[in-house]
């Protein structure tokens, strides 16, 4: 569903689109599975002295895990998330109370760095609700997650596990992914082991090394989560993608994705073999290029978030798959120099988040330099290189020796596999499971 929101007449608050839709997949729709996914979009307008300030929050989490637990870990996310961002960017700082002078210019200001503290917050807290239904209900579930909050011309953003977020700029006609995996393949890919190509069709492109909850083994003292974070710059140009990575972990019909891995990894480097095998997997393969592609062909976000779920589907779609599109045209355009931006791009400093408002001459081109910023920035807190660090607390145990099984209860899995994963051997009957989790959220 794709809506429009604007201010009070008489206003001009940065206008923004959005549109949301989700599906159960192919594959799971046949084989009678569930949606694990679960999204959610909440715009905010506050009216302060005849001025209406905007600003939206978006989260999208995919989860997993035994008898519907999945699901519900997803679902726990997001609402615990979009709970607590909703609270924290309409709180008013110390900032905020110290500086008035008899008007609050902007009732969302705050730094980027505050923003992504708050982000980190609900996050964490997510975590915790995820843990302890889990403890209570003896069983195991889990879920990546992101989320984004828009303030002005900046969108402040967070994630754990590989659920993505990408800038579609119009005017440019670039796609960029804002977000770095937390996964097996990912630091691969970090320590030159494969390339690009190759992450396409690894074998374990959804094996996580990091995710929210876990189990009721999970040891009591390792409750917490490490939370990456980041802040750009948003244009008019800009469509924000949020998804779960159903959109991108989807293949066509034809060659297994393990013999187009071996056959690529076995060419000889710079070969024509490896030309041809490389043009064979981006045919296969859902690409970043599909992506803009299928956004930029519409010029509507909700025909575009239906492209997007069914070239998913059109490339097997063998998992759910989630979709959320934002775009904000009453932004600044796009500068003639395009802006690099994402987890790689240099730190910005911390300058107030303001709503940029377009209603007065005289109050544009205030905000306009306000609202100015370098780049995007990285703000990785503590991650370092798969090479060079340890696992992280939340990362998925190593096992005692090399010939010892991987464990269900570990974060990381192959959602490839994930719907034959054993469940309890008590099984509890459908009503039953909702009517203790429904118990369990009116504590």
């Amino acid at each position: 569903m794709a809506t429009k929101y604007a201010g009070r007449e008489g206003t001009q608050p940065p206008t923004m689109t959005y549109a949301v839709e989700s599906d159960i997949g192919a594959t799971k729709r046949q084989s009678g599975g569930v949606n694990e996914d679960s999204a959610g979009v909440v715009p905010l307008t506050l009216t302060v002295d005849g001025t209406d300030h905007t600003a939206e929050i978006v989260v999208v989490a995919d989860g997993a895990g035994g008898h519907d637990a999945g699901e519900v870990a997803s679902y726990l996310a997001v609402s615990r998330v979009v709970e607590r961002l909703v609270e924290a960017v309409t709180t008013p700082t110390a900032h905020d109370l110290s500086s008035l002078e008899g008007r609050i210019d902007a009732p969302f200001r705050a730094t980027p760095a505050e923003v992504e503290e708050a982000i980190e917050a609900a996050i964490e807290a997510a975590n915790e609700d995820i843990l302890s239904f889990c403890a209570e209900e003896r069983t195991e579930a889990h879920t990546t997650v992101v989320a984004g909050v828009r303030i002005g011309g900046r969108l402040h953003y967070g994630w754990v596990g590989d659920s993505p977020i990408y800038l579609i700029n119009r005017r440019h006609d670039r796609i960029e992914r804002l977000t770095h995996d937390h996964s097996t393949v990912q630091e691969d890919i970090d320590a030159g082991a494969i390339d690009e190509v190759a992450a396409l069709v690894h074998p374990h492109s959804n094996q996580l090394q990091r995710a929210l909850g876990g189990s009721q083994y999970v040891n009591a003292e390792n409750r917490t989560v490490d939370v990456e974070t980041e802040t750009v710059e948003l244009f008019a140009e800009d469509v924000l993608l949020v998804a779960s990575d159903g959109l991108v972990d989807a293949h066509a019909v034809g060659p297994r994705p393990d013999e187009l891995f071996e056959a690529y990894r076995d060419a000889e480097a710079g070969s024509r073999r490896e030309r041809e095998v490389a043009a064979d997997i981006r045919e296969f393969a859902v690409t970043i290029d599909d992506i803009k592609s299928r956004v930029l062909d519409v010029a509507d976000l909700n025909r575009a978030a239906t492209a997007l779920i069914e070239m998913a589907n059109e490339y097997g779609g063998k998992d759910n798959v989630t979709v959320a599109l934002l775009q904000s045209t009453a932004l600044q355009s796009t500068p003639e120099q395009y802006p690099t931006r994402g987890w790689n791009a240099d730190d910005i400093s911390s300058q107030p988040t303001v709503v940029e408002e377009r209603g007065t001459a005289d109050s544009a081109a205030g905000e306009e330099s306000d609202g100015a910023v370098e780049a995007s920035q990285r703000r990785d807190r503590g991650a370092t290189s798969a090479a060079e660090s340890e696992p992280a607390s939340d990362a998925k145990p190593k096992p005692e020796s090399e010939s010892e099984p991987r464990s269900d209860t570990q974060i990381g899995r192959d959602r490839r596999n994930r719907d034959d994963r054993e469940t309890e051997a008590e099984t509890r009957t459908e009503g039953g499971f909702w009517a203790s989790l429904w118990r369990w959220l009116r504590r």
